[in-house]
């Protein structure tokens, strides 16, 4: 018996926990595992650790889950905001650089206000976390990861409830046998619906398959200047955002793709333009929006300048001061 204990404390220790909780499963937020500078894309950083449908998280939606939950455990326990760093890069009103051209920054101050001159621009829950600017971050992302992504955790999943541990080889004891109370498994009882005489059984309808990210332009225009976030959750559901160049790059491969994105889009001339996002950012450093334009022929229009292009120039991103043109969406 001594030995048999030995041997079950050494297959204990042995055997790993497993207790990992998918970041964001809770409060919907999540912090990347990897550092990123300012200069970096925010959307493609959360889209590779979280999957197609995380995105950059932005200071509103973070003041709006400490109007529903002030006490913000989910949050803290969920972007780890309370270890170091206990900072990550964060867009604010869907935009990624502050006053100075400096990048916004959310830090946990656990109630203790930063020193003057440290680039604070607001403050929730008396300086719970601070929304801040700072030069030079190589620092986390903070991402929106949609709730219902995955919220099983593995230490809670059980098959069955099925516990090895407490089938005890000893608990049986031959003189408890009575031949009286011997059960078939035939006397197993189950629960089945039977339909009644003359109704056909009806299988259960198989839930429909995931469905694939498309892009999508908004019905109206508008100019380059606006939350173009807020435009696409309007029009297309609270997952939406901004289309970046990166997607359309991504999405847009074969012949066929584009084909399929010029039809649905309705890019036309008179209506080729859409606003988006490049590498994260909605506008360059000289102030001008992206734009990704659509050329019938391949060339590109006089006055644009390319800073990309796909499928010989079909496809052309490009910068502008003042536009309006509708919004190019990432509908997941």
């Amino acid at each position: 018996m001594k030995k048999l204990l030995l041997s079950v404390l050494a297959l204990t220790l042995l055997i790993p926990m497993t207790a990992s909780t998918r970041p964001g499963s809770r409060s919907g937020f999540a912090r990347t595992s990897a550092k990123f500078s300012e200069n970096d894309n925010y959307e493609r950083a959360c889209i590779d650790e979280f999957g197609p449908r995380a995105r950059a998280a932005d200071w509103r939606e973070v003041k709006d889950l400490f109007r529903r939950h002030p006490s913000m455990q989910d949050f803290i326990i969920d972007t780890g905001l309370d270890t170091r760093p206990e900072s990550a890069l964060i867009l604010n009103s869907g935009e990624k650089w502050g006053p100075r051209h400096t990048a916004f920054i959310i830090q946990m101050r656990d109630h203790t206000p930063s020193m003057r001159g440290e680039g604070v621009i607001e403050d929730i829950g008396n300086r719970l976390f601070e929304l801040k600017i700072r030069n030079d971050n190589r620092k986390p992302v903070l991402c929106q990861v949609p709730m219902g992504d995955d919220n099983t955790h593995e230490g809670d999943r059980h098959d069955g409830d099925h516990h090895d541990g407490d089938h005890h080889d000893g608990d049986h004891h031959d003189g408890d046998h009575h031949d009286g109370d011997h059960h078939d498994g035939n006397d197993v009882q189950t629960h089945m619906t039977v339909p009644p005489m003359g109704v056909r059984a009806t299988e259960p309808t198989p839930p429909p398959p995931p469905r694939e990210p498309r892009l999508l332009s908004t019905a109206r225009q508008y100019r380059e200047f606006v939350h173009l976030n807020d435009k696409c959750k309007l029009e297309f559901g609270p997952d939406a955002r901004i289309a970046d160049w990166t997607d359309i790059k991504r999405m847009v491969n074969s012949r066929r793709d584009l084909e399929r994105f010029v039809e649905t889009n309705e890019m036309r001339p008179g209506d080729n333009e859409r606003l988006v996002y490049f590498n994260g950012q909605y506008k360059s450093p000289r102030d001008r929006h992206f734009f990704v334009v659509f050329n019938h022929n391949g060339n590109t229009p006089n006055g644009v300048t390319p800073i990309d292009s796909i499928h010989n120039h079909r496809l052309d991103a490009a910068a502008v001061m003042h536009m309006r043109a509708r919004v190019l969406c990432f509908v997941p």
